[in-house]
């Protein structure tokens, strides 16, 4: 009977709380992976904590003067734990194109370990938790916990943007209509062994593609 007073006394609490949020969508920019003040993530010891108004995320360290400044009291408690796969004896296959993260491509090292997450509705500065999934949550502050806790996060995105890359590789236009001649004679595939066959310089080289001459200055 305490408890169920104490859990209607802390609903009522969210619920004077929650006007004013928008569940995050795909155009936000949601810190649930990383501090904004620090360093501290969701597999910190004290997890990360991702204000509902704002999606800004405060490790254990810095939520409470957040709290303080900023007048926010709903957050997101994201606790995270690994746990490591047994390791595949299969070989990688060979890359076939220039590219990084996608298929033909130099592989980029996967996740090598399996993830648990433990979230909950904390309402500060009082620190008092709400585990979620919570039925008795009114659905709207369920729905914008959830887009919290599943959203990808701003570090996230920007660590898939740098690593799917691949070389795109257009036709000159300069050599569309190229005539190169037979070859005559052996050019070295070093240019430092190149030598300007007028003068006889080593610097400031220029080889002809159609005929293979090899000149100096213009």
């Amino acid at each position: 009977r305490l408890y169920r007073l104490y859990m209607e006394t802390l609903l009522d609490r969210v619920r004077a709380s929650m006007r004013g949020l928008v569940p995050a969508t795909e155009y936000d920019k949601v810190y649930n992976d990383e501090c904004v003040l620090s360093f501290d993530s969701p597999f910190s010891p004290g997890g990360l904590y991702v204000s509902l108004r704002t999606y800004l995320g405060f490790g254990a360290q810095h939520v409470q003067a957040a709290s303080m400044r900023s007048g926010e009291t709903l957050y997101v408690h994201l606790q995270k734990r690994r746990t490591l796969r047994p390791k595949s004896d299969a070989p990688d296959a060979a890359p076939t194109k220039m590219a990084l993260g996608v298929e033909g491509g130099f592989s980029v090292d996967g996740p090598q370990y399996d993830e648990s997450t433990e979230a909950a509705l904390v309402l500060m500065p009082s620190g008092e938790r709400v585990p979620l999934p919570c039925q008795e949550l009114p659905e709207f502050v369920s729905t914008c916990c959830q887009a919290i806790v599943t959203h990808v996060g701003a570090m996230q995105q920007r660590k898939e943007s740098a690593v799917a890359w691949e070389a795109e590789t257009l036709p000159s236009k300069y050599a569309e209509e190229l005539v190169q001649l037979p070859p005559h004679k052996k050019i070295s595939p070093d240019p430092a062994a190149w030598v300007c066959e007028e003068s006889g310089m080593r610097e400031n080289l220029w080889l002809n593609l159609s005929d293979g001459h090899i000149g100096s200055e213009r």
